[in-house]
């Protein structure tokens, strides 16, 4: 199976940085992130967009992934492969880069060194894979004191094929009260 990286952009979308919006207006509330638990060659919608979020007594304007701060939680087994399509519904350029993953490198996300980063309407596919057993996350690197403050991270935990692979916990001891 082939799947190529593609970039389309609808008219009228613009990756302008000069200032961010920050109207929470008629946004949809940010939600509270799913487990997504995937198979090899399962494939993955992330979509970056606009949420608000309510902070004190305050509603802000945010940023998510599949609408949610943080983003989904992704859950595979180590060794397989999953196929991410990404469209960029945010407010500027971005990339999502998967933070200690060994994968080729034109899809880790880098922008301008191992990707043309996703204009604003855009679209980009990347093939995953989870080769190392572990906790991994995922976020943009592009305007990261932006776009990482704003909500763009996630959770990626990669289950170990051995499943001997944690060391047992030992029993919880309790303190003496005397």
């Amino acid at each position: 199976m082939h799947h190529a990286r593609t970039h389309r952009v609808r008219p009228g979308a613009s990756a302008s940085a000069g200032s961010f919006p920050t109207d929470p207006s008629g946004l949809p509330e940010a939600n509270r992130p799913e487990l997504l638990e995937l198979a090899d060659g399962d494939a993955l919608d992330l979509r970056i967009g606009p949420v608000a979020k309510r902070l004190g007594d305050t509603t802000v304007r945010m940023l998510g992934y599949n609408g949610s701060i943080p983003g989904p939680v992704l859950k595979v087994r180590q060794g397989s492969e999953v196929i991410v399509h990404v469209t960029n519904d945010g407010d500027l350029d971005a990339t999502v880069h998967w933070h200690g993953l060994r994968l080729d490198n034109k899809y880790d996300g880098v922008p301008h060194e191992t990707q043309t980063p996703i204009p604003v309407g855009g679209e980009f596919t990347y093939r995953i894979r989870f080769p190392d057993p572990g906790l991994y996350w995922y976020h943009p690197h592009i305007r990261e004191d932006y776009t990482q403050e704003m909500g763009l991270y996630g959770n990626i935990l990669v289950v170990p094929a051995d499943p001997d692979y944690w060391p047992p916990v030992p029993p919880r001891r309790h303190a003496d009260p005397g």
